[in-house]
């Protein structure tokens, strides 16, 4: 039987995210935070979709990293090597 109030994995990997993005209990780690956020997003999380925007908007991590962070999803859906 689950639990209907336990959070879902989507939301455990949001709010690890958000640890490593604000350094809360874990050294600051903005791509950590990326990667997270993004595995969230993989799950159909909306809040990790918009804070892992403004990441990429206000440039915590370089564009590059977003892109490589997605792209290597998107290697791992389709079994290819990347």
């Amino acid at each position: 039987m689950t639990d209907k109030f336990a959070p879902s994995e989507a939301q455990v990997l949001h709010s690890e995210a958000e640890a490593y993005e604000l350094g809360d209990g874990v050294e600051v780690d903005q791509k950590k935070a990326a990667e997270l956020y993004q595995k969230a997003v993989d799950l159909g999380f909306i809040p990790s979709m918009c804070r892992l925007g403004e990441m990429y908007m206000i440039q915590r991590v370089p564009s590059s990293s977003v892109l490589s962070i997605r792209e290597d999803t998107v290697f791992r859906r389709m079994h290819l090597p990347h």
